[in-house]
């Protein structure tokens, strides 16, 4: 979480989210927004977490190149195997206009995939990464 957000203010409202009345949930909401708002956050930036210290964020690479994306969505299931994970490395690399920060992270799952060190959250990520730059 940023500098300029109360986490436990923030989780506070998200739980008044369940609420019954209609109006406390719409308060909770507009709450929400304003603290993201006057944060100057993007929901983006706050969900994808916090970055290590000189990296660039998957996402924010990602984005950059989304204008020209064009990929299939893909149907939710269990985690991927490597031949899935290989085929959306394989996809998104193909796209137009794919940041070379982008193209290197791909490369290093790649690579991680072949030497069978590529992790369950690294092929949940590439998948996300394939349904979000599908949706553009």
């Amino acid at each position: 979480m940023t500098d300029g957000m109360d986490r436990d203010e923030l989780i506070g409202l998200l739980d008044q989210l369940g609420e019954e009345s209609d109006q406390a949930v719409l308060a909770a909401a507009r709450a929400i927004h304003a603290k993201v708002t006057a944060a100057e956050e993007s929901w983006d930036d706050l969900l994808a977490g916090p970055v290590p210290a000189g990296a660039e964020p998957a996402a924010s690479a990602a984005r950059d190149d989304e204008d020209d994306v064009n990929l299939p969505p893909l149907a939710a299931g269990p985690v991927p195997d490597d031949t899935e994970s290989l085929r959306l490395i394989e996809r998104l690399l193909e796209t137009r206009n794919v940041s070379e920060a982008l193209r290197s992270e791909l490369g290093d799952y790649k690579a991680d995939i072949e030497t069978g060190e590529l992790a369950d959250d690294d092929r949940r990520y590439l998948r996300a990464l394939y349904q979000r730059l599908a949706k553009s």
